[in-house]
């Protein structure tokens, strides 16, 4: 962001617009400028809007819903600052300058953490670690205009709790540098307190987690070079998210975005609004969970409703392409890929018999799936998945338990 550049564009909404440097805007047609059908091999055409249709936001926008300020400073190389805000936070830097010369290149890079004082990292403790956010450009470049000014990005934000300033010629003091943190969510519902600090520090923890990660979408981290809708993350946490604040819009939209770029075939996405993932059905079934966990707290039948065609959709693509017809086995679209996921994390992960993860979720689903079509009134669709659920469930303790 250049500063020095705001004067040329005073008045820019008036008459004088030209003479200040803009121009008079024309149209850019979207032959040449955007891919058609067969540009790209299989991508379909984007510029096809037969089927577009505007829908008004619902649910809560993303604002700034806190401010920090920064709990200390290093110089740990010569003209090199890190702050500290003390906390991991989501959003963007406001930090507060004064009798600063124009012109004058202010770079800084943000990270959640430093690296430690450890024999590996030597030369390089107390520097921000950038590994860990991969190929994300946090980076803000500001130029001044001189005089008092506020550096406060309006376009981007950060996931960070440590950055770097470097472009000026001593540290500037804590006081003028804080950080505003941004979230779709700007309170909680419900509170937690114990006699113990760790317990409480954990609580602390969760909440500063659901502001960072429901920020527009339920992003799966909000630091490094991915901050996606993954499925998966919002699968398992929707419950906790029902409980710690008000979410049921929040919710609906991203179910929303699901049912945007369902596969024709009812495949649900792993990634949303994105699209794409290789998740497999402990991804995709949240297109189950989330709407089934909005109505347990919040008796959102509306959800349910809007969405239901959709859960029935991909759940007869379970059946279909997801049941081995010989061995009656749970499968995946990609077998023998490590990329259908399952607990992937686990540091025992290749002791696991992924299938049965998956054949375990599959009965949740069909659990789940049974009652929201109760709900909604839907008998036989409630009876056919009550049936399925039988057979399932005699098919895991047949093939999994040992008598």
């Amino acid at each position: 962001y250049d500063a020095s550049k705001e004067s040329l564009v005073e008045g820019w909404n008036t008459a004088t617009y030209n003479a200040s440097g803009w121009n008079q805007s024309k149209e850019v047609s979207l032959e040449g400028h955007i891919p058609t059908i067969g540009a790209r091999g299989s991508m379909p055409a984007v510029d096809d809007y037969s089927k577009a249709t505007l829908t008004g936001q619902f649910g809560q926008t993303a604002k700034p819903i806190k401010e920090l300020t920064a709990q200390s400073v290093e110089e740990v190389r010569p003209g090199v600052f890190v702050y500290d805000m003390g906390q991991n936070m989501v959003g963007v830097p406001k930090i507060s300058l004064s009798g600063m010369e124009a012109g004058k290149k202010i770079v800084l890079r943000f990270a959640e953490v430093k690296y430690p004082d450890l024999p590996e990292y030597k030369g390089d403790v107390g520097m921000i670690m950038l590994e860990n956010i991969r190929a994300a450009m946090a980076k803000d470049i500001y130029i001044t205009k001189g005089g008092n000014e506020t550096i406060a990005p309006r376009f981007t934000f950060h996931g960070y709790r440590f950055f770097e300033i470097t472009g000026i010629a001593k540290a500037l003091p804590i006081e003028a540098v804080k950080g505003t943190v941004i979230s779709s969510i700007d309170k909680l519902a419900s509170h937690y307190e114990t006699s113990n600090k760790k317990v409480n520090k954990l609580w602390e923890n969760i909440t500063w987690s659901t502001y960072s990660n429901f920020l527009s979408i339920p992003t799966d981290c909000p630091q490094r070079n991915e901050r996606l809708g993954w499925s998966g993350d919002i699968s398992v946490f929707s419950r906790t998210a029902t409980y710690l604040a008000e979410v049921p819009q929040f919710l609906r939209r991203h179910m929303l975005a699901m049912r945007n770029i369902q596969r024709a075939d009812g495949r649900f996405p792993d990634i949303a609004p994105l699209g794409g993932g290789f998740g497999g059905i402990l991804w995709g079934s949240a297109g189950f969970t989330v709407a089934w966990e909005s109505y347990q707290q919040y008796n959102d039948k509306q959800l349910l409703a809007e969405h239901y065609d959709a859960m029935k959709s991909y759940m007869q693509y379970l059946i279909e392409k997801n049941i081995d017809p010989k061995t009656n086995l749970l499968i995946q679209e990609n077998p023998t890929s490590w990329t259908n996921l399952g607990d992937w994390l686990g540091p025992e992960q290749e002791k696991n018999d992924n299938s049965l993860l998956w054949e375990a979720y599959f009965l949740f689903d069909l659990e789940i799936m049974k009652k929201m079509a109760s709900a909604l009134g839907k008998v036989e669709d409630a009876r056919g998945y009550e049936l399925l659920y039988q057979q399932r469930m005699k098919f895991l303790n047949d093939t999994y338990v040992d008598k």
